[in-house]
């Protein structure tokens, strides 16, 4: 009896639902009086449940309300344009920082195109990423970069728009969900950035034609005044005449070693000097620097003693010129500071700090006057000596420490100095070694300049050159030695004296009126004289820069001289290019 009094009360339930549902009222006849009072008591509980869930939906709904309230200031406050594009680029929907970034109001900027706001210079590639973002099956993002314009085309701001298509399913999206970045404040400082580089590297390029152009000029002048004193060591002079002419050309050389040093450490600073690296005897370099300040040593009075570990003989692999400049500095600077006492030079091997292999550290002590604590540093900057005021005693740039860290720090080396105002001075480096067994190629001594000796072999010397105190001393010192001379004035002389006569070598100037050297040795090397196109051409330069050499080479010229020219140097270069030539 339970049972079917249940199955009668689902059966009613249903039907007050099903009542509820449409509308449609259960014939009462076909119902008893229990029955009908259970549909009752089911309509109400039915119609309690539908209230519930009606409070539910409305809970729901203010709660949806405020949420897309929410994403809709957040939309239309983002720190971020957005714009809606269709395929055809034009504007559907936009946000109140798009038409901020865009300069436009909303009524006008939805329904226009966005590339009405950019620059034409980026139409294309914005069409190509908008149909690349809507068609691209992985929802890939695409990004460009475009000039913003206002509404009279005039440019006005970068921005990066990054487009991304508005669904899932991505493939054959109907419109472009797209981000705008204003990046003016990026762009601007880019090109402050590139402006100030090529500003930079046009400094650079003024400073080394400036430079160029400052080592011919002085070396030039400094060709003729050390030239002329040479050739007055030569004539008959009572002592106090050479007493001063001793002191002219010290004066001379001492104004040589400053434009050196100035071309080195320019040189360095633009990145124009390289290390070259090749075998030699570390041994023997020290040995020769050794004899070299020799005769400083006797005539001042201040013994140099040579400290040399024998671990350092044999063949190393290191840039040679480069270590000897940097003995030279230092020793250099030794003797400058002191009165008395001794300077010694210590070598020994040494292991490399941190690093595998093995190294030298070589020192230089003197007992001269010292570098106070507080400016230790400071001499080591370019331009900067310890003595610097009107009353200083020594004389100097304040290059040579400069250069002296820079060319060890380019070798991989570390330099030190150690020292106490009166108690002397302690410079050392060490230097990275690594041991050759191959055959060194063989590198010149360093040398004072030395008087020509008479030549066992004369030969015909075309000199062209526009400077007639130059001429006058290169003339002087080649018939000295016994070669025969002629001149030319300019390249033009110079083409029409080869016409006429034969010469065994041209030493040609580089820079001359009318024309010069190298378009000279471009006419000779193309047959526009009688003489042989072969001929030896020697450069006679006072631009001193590897690379200004190494284009003289390329122009045709077999050698080059840098002025001052010192005639040993002359002498050599000329039997090395006139030898292959009498073989």
């Amino acid at each position: 009896m339970s049972q079917e009094h249940e199955i009668d009360r689902q059966r009613l339930r249903s039907l007050a639902r099903q009542a509820a549902d449409t509308g449609e009222s259960p014939d009462p006849s076909q119902l008893s009086e229990a029955e009908v009072r259970v549909l009752l008591y089911e309509f109400g509980i039915y119609q309690s449940e539908l209230l519930a869930q009606n409070e539910q939906l409305e809970e729901l709904r203010s709660s949806l309300e405020d949420s897309r309230d929410a994403l809709s200031e957040l939309y239309e406050f983002a720190p971020l344009g957005y714009v809606t594009l269709s395929r055809d680029a034009e504007i559907t929907q936009a946000n109140l920082t798009a038409c901020d970034l865009l300069g436009v109001p909303r009524s006008t900027l939805v329904g226009s195109s966005l590339l009405a706001h950019l620059g034409t210079e980026s139409h294309h590639t914005f069409r190509a990423e908008l149909r690349g973002a809507l068609d691209s099956d992985a929802g890939e993002t695409k990004r460009v970069e475009a000039a913003l314009r206002d509404g009279d085309g005039r440019h006005c701001g970068h921005l990066l728009l990054e487009l991304r298509p508005g669904r899932e399913n991505t493939a054959g999206a109907h419109h472009c969900l797209v981000a705008l970045m204003d990046i003016s404040d990026r762009k601007r400082l880019e090109e402050e950035v590139q402006e100030a580089k090529q500003s930079a590297e046009a400094e650079a390029q003024a400073k080394s034609r400036f430079l160029a152009n400052m080592s011919h000029e002085i070396r030039t002048p400094m060709n003729g005044v050390l030239g002329m004193l040479g050739l007055l060591e030569d004539a008959d002079l009572d002592r106090e005449s050479r007493t001063y002419l001793y002191a002219a050309r010290s004066s001379a050389k001492t104004l040589l070693t400053i434009i050196n040093d100035i071309l080195d450490l320019s040189k360095i600073e633009a990145g124009k000097l390289e290390i070259q690296t090749a075998p030699l005897n570390l041994k023997t370099v020290f040995e020769e620097i050794g004899l070299l300040f020799h005769k400083k040593s006797e005539e001042t009075g201040i013994p140099l003693h040579l400290d040399i570990d024998d671990a350092v003989s044999g063949w190393f692999l290191g840039d040679e010129i480069r270590i000897r400049q940097v003995l030279v500095n230092l020793l250099s600077n030794a003797f400058k500071f002191t009165e008395n006492g001794e300077i010694r030079l210590e070598v020994k091997k040494t292991e490399r700090a941190g690093e595998s292999g093995d190294a030298v550290a070589i020192s230089v002590t003197d007992t001269g006057t010292g570098i106070p604590k507080e400016k230790l540093e400071l001499v080591l900057h370019p331009f900067e000596q310890v003595d610097s005021g009107y009353t200083k005693k020594i004389e100097g740039t304040g290059l040579g420490l400069a250069i002296v860290k820079k060319l060890v720090a380019m070798m991989h080396g570390e330099f030190h100095l150690e020292s106490r105002h009166g108690n002397g001075t302690r410079a050392g480096f060490t230097l990275p070694l690594e041991p050759t067994t191959e055959p060194p190629r063989r590198v010149e001594a360093v040398q004072p300049i030395e008087a020509m000796e008479p030549s066992s072999q004369t030969y015909r010397v075309l000199i062209v050159e526009d400077q007639a105190i130059n001429q006058l001393v290169l003339e002087k010192l080649l018939e000295h030695v016994g070669h025969a001379v002629s001149i030319a004035n300019d390249g033009v002389q110079a083409l029409e004296v080869l016409d006429t006569e034969r010469f065994d070598v041209v030493l040609m100037d580089v820079q001359m009126p009318k024309m010069d050297g190298l378009e000279c040795t471009r006419r000779i090397r193309e047959g526009e004289t009688h003489a042989s196109p072969d001929i030896p051409i020697i450069g006679l330069t006072g631009y001193a820069m590897d690379e200004d050499r190494w284009r003289f080479l390329q122009a045709g010229m077999h050698g080059v001289v840098s002025k001052p020219i010192s005639p040993v140097e002359l002498e050599r270069e000329m039997k090395r290019v006139i030898a292959p030539v009498t073989q």
